[in-house]
């Protein structure tokens, strides 16, 4: 039989079902222009991704915000904002490595050839090339090495920093902050949102929950209606129909009501946010392609997450992760993100992250590296292994079935499902030796 939390659910969830059966919402349009707008962690790094144009849009949207003191920015999305800019900014720098660590395709000698024009040719172009590749590096070099001068500051920290006020950031009291654990395992047993989703998370797992307390508490004191800006979309904050967002959950907008007084709260994406604001449409579809490749699994599975992910599915299958031999086997070969052995071979294993609406231009590319990699004579000494990670249950499946047309047969390779906290939900292999 189910526990009292269950049992009574409901009538936690919805205390006043008289008061949410005859309440009537203020129109989103009307709440943007006289109510509170709450910015959370996932809005706050969208400018990290998008160009200039985009991020002017959300500064002036910020600014004015401030300035009418509707801003509400809660501390703990700041809490959260620091500790996930370095795994913005190191995806960008792990993106440029790889960038410039490719190489070109190697220009063979033949004596036959050495005395004919077109040869000649073929072969100064080549010399060209590589100095052009070499000139190409080094600036690359030059752009990782001024991001890792952004410890404690960076173009988008930096505009958050003059358009946000310290009035507009909100904290909770330290005896709201001894209730917490308590508070939330309560709502979570009972099924209420938001945060019960990231319940199995370990570390911040009550963060949802904190920024959605901060929130109640500011609608609560400024009895005012209220604008979430946010990314995300999972169940415990939307009702959802095929995994796709229908409505705000009924208990969360209940909940705002009942708090303060019979005041409204309107879920938004940032995107959704600026179209009301009156941003152009490239601006809009800019912010909006942004939080798709978000919610798809790039801001969620940060490189180094899925590659301690993939080391660790390799350890479970009885490899030795040889993390001493990469700078001498995957800088050699200018491909991989790691090696493994199995005691008899080593693997060079490199990582893609497919998401968002470049999955296939990303992998044929990624395909033409490994190609690439693989005429650079490593085999047989060395195994060559492309791991694809999809977010997507369908996406898995077409990815399955399309990586054999792209990749040579003696290429190994691993197709892995990452759930919502990077681990591999499903995978499939082929030609590793222990499919």
């Amino acid at each position: 039989m189910a526990g009292e939390d269950e049992q009574l659910a409901y009538l936690r969830m919805l205390p006043d079902a008289a008061g949410l059966f005859a309440s009537r919402p203020t129109p989103r349009a009307k709440v943007f222009a006289d109510g509170l707008v709450c910015f959370d962690t996932s809005s706050l790094l969208l400018p990290y991704g998008v160009g200039s144009h985009s991020v002017g849009a959300v500064r002036r949207l910020l600014e004015r915000l401030n300035a009418q003191g509707r801003l509400v920015v809660p501390a703990h999305c700041l809490r959260e904002f620091h500790v996930n800019r370095s795994k913005v900014l190191g995806d960008i720098v792990h993106s440029l490595e790889q960038q410039r660590s490719k190489s070109l395709p190697g220009h063979s000698s033949y004596a036959l050839l050495a005395d004919i024009p077109e040869y000649k040719a073929v072969a100064s172009r080549h010399q060209s090339l590589m100095a052009e590749h070499k000139q190409y590096a080094e600036a690359v070099g030059k752009v990782i090495d001024k991001i890792k001068t952004w410890d404690r500051s960076d173009p988008v920290l930096d505009m958050l920093r003059e358009v946000v006020s310290p009035s507009a950031i909100v904290d909770l009291a330290q005896n709201e902050i001894d209730n917490l654990c308590s508070e939330f395992a309560s709502r979570v047993a009972s099924g209420r949102g938001p945060g019960s989703e990231d319940e199995g998370k370990g570390r911040n797992s009550i963060g949802d929950f904190v920024v959605w307390k901060t929130l109640l508490n500011t609608g609560k004191q400024r009895k005012m209606d209220a604008v979430f800006v946010s990314s995300d979309q999972k169940k415990d904050w939307w009702s959802q129909v095929n995994k796709q967002p229908l409505f705000p959950r009924v208990d969360i907008v209940d909940e705002y009501r009942c708090v303060t007084g019979g005041r409204t709260i309107h879920l938004l994406t940032l995107s959704e946010l600026l179209a009301l604001d009156g941003s152009t449409s490239a601006v809009v579809e800019e912010i909006r392609i942004e939080e798709r490749a978000e919610r798809s699994g790039r801001r969620v599975h940060h490189i180094e997450d899925v590659v301690r992910h993939a080391k660790k599915w390799f350890r479970e299958r009885g490899y030795r992760v040889a993390s001493s031999e990469f700078d001498r086997v995957g800088q050699a070969a200018r491909w991989g993100d790691f090696v493994v052995s199995d005691g008899q071979r080593e693997v060079i294993v490199e990582l893609k992250i497919l998401s968002g609406d470049r999955t296939w231009a990303a992998l044929r590319h990624a395909a033409e590296h490994a190609l690439r990699a693989s005429s650079q004579g490593l085999l047989p000494a060395f195994r060559l292994c492309l791991m694809i990670v999809v977010v997507d249950r369908k996406q898995f499946f077409n990815v399955m079935e399309a990586l054999p047309k792209y990749l040579p047969d003696q290429m190994a390779y691993v197709v892995a499902l990452a759930g919502d906290d990077g681990r591999f939900r499903e995978v499939y292999t082929h030609g590793l030796g222990r499919d």
